[in-house]
């Protein structure tokens, strides 16, 4: 998965420009050091022996252990101090020149060697540290990127089992039943001409063969739904909310705007989710009247199942329902909300951003 560059702030662009030079721009490197050496030298010279302006040495040689190397420092904290002292011999001839002056070269020669040696090893741990950095970023990157791959797969998988599975009802048990409903019908002829009493048993058991071979159907139905094309997404949630009815609950189902999803995948787990809100309505908050809508512009789409029920499921008392919605949710970039409705019911909102499906 492509990823953009990490975007730098201010004070990182800065420290990435002392801490990263490249070859063709060392030589620039030198030459600005060596110009503010000699600037502050030539201060230090107008300023006399009496004023000293060791302290801004460190520029210089600070520059040089970030830009270059801390032996580069080095030299240039050795050439600061033959500067300055060269600087002080010119103001006053060395016969002149206090013992003092010479101590002081010396100690701030060593000061500078210090500060190299402290600020190289922070630049050495700054660096190792930012390797680590994008080590562990680009870790992180590939583990979300395999996750991402092992979520798809997993709903590959199970949507391609499901389909194994609708398929196998349709084609086998749908048609075993069906076969069975008519020869019950026929078994029924034969003892309605025979004057027999056990008819009405036969033609009982032919209805509720019949029953069964429709809830199956039903049934299979729903399990071939791994893909639904997005112009009829809206007629698969208005035969949902039919369904719902049909169990005995007062199921309106509603749409407006441009409800029109980007493929057929998300139209699939936007189907989904209805369905596993209104079974979870149903089932655990015993609701008797359930709102599906769906509407949408160019920004967005929003789906909507709002209910009558006890109110907001917990954990434990909405099974692997809840879980299953935030999955799907989030595989297609959705965002998935539950938030109380008037009274007690609950809202179960899937927020899609148009161009945000995975």
């Amino acid at each position: 998965m492509q990823r953009n560059a990490v975007r730098l702030s201010a004070s990182d662009w800065l420290l990435s420009r002392f801490t990263h030079r490249t070859t063709r721009t060392r030589a620039v490197s030198v030459v600005i050091i060596l110009g503010i050496l000699l600037a502050i030298a030539l201060l230090d010279y107008a300023s006399g022996i009496h004023i000293s302006l060791a302290v801004f040495y460190l520029v210089p040689i600070l520059l040089a252990t970030a830009w270059l190397s801390p032996r580069a420092g080095v030299g240039i904290a050795v050439l600061s101090s033959v500067l300055r002292t060269t600087g002080d011999i010119a103001s006053i001839g060395v016969q002149a020149l206090p013992l003092y002056s010479w101590w002081n070269a010396f100690t701030a020669l060593l000061v500078f060697l210090f500060v190299i040696w402290i600020f190289g090893n922070l630049l050495g741990l700054y660096r190792s540290l930012e390797a680590r950095i994008v080590e562990r970023t680009a870790e992180l990157i590939d583990a979300v990127d395999r996750r991402r791959r092992l979520e798809h797969e997993l709903l590959t998988v199970s949507s391609r089992e499901r389909n194994a599975m609708g398929q196998e009802l349709h084609d086998d048990i749908c048609q075993h039943l069906v076969a069975t409903a008519l020869a019950g019908k026929v078994l029924a002829q034969r003892l309605s001409q025979q004057g027999s009493g056990l008819v009405y048993e036969a033609q009982a058991i032919v209805g509720l063969i019949e029953e069964g071979a429709g809830k199956t159907r039903l049934l299979a139905r729903g399990l071939l739904l791994s893909e639904i094309e997005p112009d009829v997404l809206v007629e698969k949630l208005r035969e949902l909310a039919d369904e719902g009815s049909r169990s005995g609950v007062l199921c309106r189902f509603s749409h407006a705007g441009d409800v029109l999803v980007p493929d057929a995948s998300v139209a699939a787990q936007l189907y989904r989710i209805a369905q596993e809100a209104m079974r979870n309505a149903i089932k655990h908050a015993q609701a008797r009247r359930l709102d599906i809508s769906l509407v949408g512009d160019a920004q967005a789409i929003c789906l909507m199942v709002e209910d009558d029920g006890h109110g907001m499921p917990d954990a434990e008392s909405s099974g692997i329902g809840l879980p299953i919605m935030l999955h799907r949710a989030a595989f297609i970039g959705a965002r998935l909300s539950l938030i109380p409705s008037t009274g007690s019911g609950t809202k179960v909102i899937c927020h899609l951003p148009i161009g945000a499906s995975a």
